[in-house]
């Protein structure tokens, strides 16, 4: 009989095959691609640390203003959805578009064939894979194990009491969620990574070629898009995870299409 106050073993096996996959299907991309195409990593390295520095630094410091330091401006963002959500999907796209734009406009000048647009949006994918996928599942993981072996009241005993209820919080949903969840978010992490590789051929594209300037506020748009999706399911205005999965899945395969083409006419 399954304990009420341990993480059921399914959901603790399924953290373990996410993280798993979350690690190796990044690296184990580009190792095919490079094999079948004799692309430079150079494209990728960048990828990854433009993600870092303008994703998880540049954006992080803005979102610190807009919506962490409490004033008049984050109250009224984190008060109105709507707000929050645009907010939110224009951030993320301004942002990492920004530094992708960047990117093959300065750091990558002379890595002018279109298979870098490939291999960059897969180091870009590949590293928000890995920490937010892997990592996120790495820590769920050694929290729950610490909640099967000393109990909620046990990992509370070390907290602060002014973050006990937050923590408890987590805890608890740790042992309440559904154990395919910890599924869906590899599944999330590959259509982002599809997403990541289809926007940088179109930022590419917008860079290389002037009659294709379009592309880049188009990456913006459909970033912010996926992202506005995001927050609709997070704050419960689209209450169905399935549906949500539909709705993201059918968006990520349409710009793949699109970005197919344009990479093929390029």
């Amino acid at each position: 009989m399954t304990n009420v106050n341990q993480v059921p073993m399914t959901s603790i096996i399924f953290m373990v095959v996410s993280a798993i996959l979350c690690f190796l299907t990044p690296i184990v991309l580009m190792i095919v691609v490079r094999i079948k195409t004799k692309a430079k990593l150079m494209p990728t390295l960048v990828g990854a640390g433009i993600f870092i520095v303008f994703a998880l630094i540049l954006e992080q410091i803005c979102h610190s203003i807009f919506l962490v330091i409490d004033s008049p401006l984050s109250r009224f963002v984190n008060n109105n959805v709507w707000i929050y959500a645009l907010y939110a999907g224009l951030a993320a796209g301004i942002f990492e578009e920004t530094g992708r734009y960047v990117a093959f406009k300065f750091l990558l000048k002379k890595h002018d064939k279109k298979i870098n647009a490939i291999t960059y949006g897969i180091g870009h994918g590949g590293i928000e894979m890995i920490i937010l996928g892997g990592l996120s599942m790495l820590n769920a993981l050694a929290t729950s194990i610490m909640i099967n072996s000393q109990g909620i009241e046990g990992i509370l005993a070390l907290v602060p009491e002014s973050a006990k209820e937050t923590t408890k919080t987590g805890l608890e949903s740790l042992i309440t969620s559904q154990s395919y969840l910890y599924l869906i978010t590899f599944e999330e992490r590959v259509a982002a990574v599809i997403l990541h590789v289809s926007l940088s051929v179109l930022v590419f594209v917008a860079v290389k070629n002037s009659r294709n300037k379009f592309l880049f506020p188009l990456a913006i748009i459909l970033h912010a898009l996926i992202d506005i999706i995001a927050v609709f399911a997070q704050k419960g205005i689209i209450s169905s995870i399935l549906v949500m999965e539909v709705i993201i899945a059918v968006f990520v395969i349409a710009v793949a299409i699109y970005a197919s083409k344009v990479y093929k006419k390029e």
